[in-house]
């Protein structure tokens, strides 16, 4: 009974022993004195701290990460926003100018609720676009239609950016004035002056008819009765089949 108490004794020592070496071989290595003489802890980098609590990283230039920087790019604009367009040197000439047959001779053209653009294009004029005008009381720049009664006239030119297309006017009648009157007054008044002869060949609408100009002998001016209203176009003769195209269009939806 004795033996076996000093054997429980001197097995108890060991055990002591090698506990204390192992924790002086695992952790003193790890206890230090900083420069105050104060025993410090060595932590590992990913758990150090500064002197305010926040973590300290490391790294090969920089001691804290740098928010992520979003590239600018100094083209933003120029890329989003539409191309100014270049304007011509000078205007275009306008057909319905008296002068304008001498001033072409030789030469080719390059290739609203009333009107749409969208018919224009289905039409056939290619890269063209509707521009109103304001309307100065003629009609092809020479029939002098102001003094008509109950009559709102709406004047567009169908253009490019450096050229006329076409030119529309558009006659919209009152309740109290009869649409078929009004169409043989303007008849009547474009067949007055020099060099002018009325052609009505009623080939468009429900009646229609040409004014030739012998002044203006390259621009076709064509006076169309659709419905209840009155459309007149003045275009380059090239253009003829784009202008067929249209007054179909409108015939189509007018009825």
């Amino acid at each position: 009974m004795r033996k076996f108490t000093i054997f429980t004794i001197l097995l108890t020592i060991v055990v002591i022993v090698v506990m204390g070496q192992i924790l002086v071989d695992e952790y003193l290595p790890n206890l230090g004195k900083d420069s105050s003489g104060e025993l410090s802890v060595l932590l590992p980098d990913s758990l150090k701290v500064d002197s305010e609590g926040a973590p300290v990283f490391f790294g090969s230039d920089l001691e804290k990460p740098k928010e992520e920087e979003i590239p600018v790019d100094d083209d933003f604009d120029s890329h989003f926003l539409p191309p100014t367009p270049s304007s011509p040197s000078s205007g275009p000439s306008d057909f319905e100018d008296l002068s304008y047959a001498a001033s072409v001779q030789g030469s080719s053209p390059v290739g609203s609720v009333l009107l749409r653009e969208e018919q224009i294009k289905s039409a056939g004029f290619v890269g063209g676009y509707i521009e109103p005008e304001d309307h100065d009381g003629l009609l092809f720049k020479t029939v002098a239609v102001d003094d008509l009664d109950d009559v709102k006239t709406d004047k567009f030119a169908i253009r490019t950016e450096d050229q006329f297309l076409a030119k529309v006017y558009v006659f919209r009648v009152g309740i109290s004035t009869n649409v078929r009157d009004v169409y043989q007054l303007l008849k009547s008044k474009a067949s007055q002056g020099v060099g002018v002869q009325i052609n009505e060949t009623n080939e468009f609408g429900v009646s229609s008819f040409y004014k030739n100009d012998s002044r203006r002998t390259g621009v076709a001016f064509l006076t169309v009765r659709i419905g209840g209203l009155i459309y007149a176009f003045s275009y380059p003769h090239e253009y003829h089949s784009q202008i067929k195209n249209l007054i179909q269009l409108l015939e189509w939806e007018i009825g």
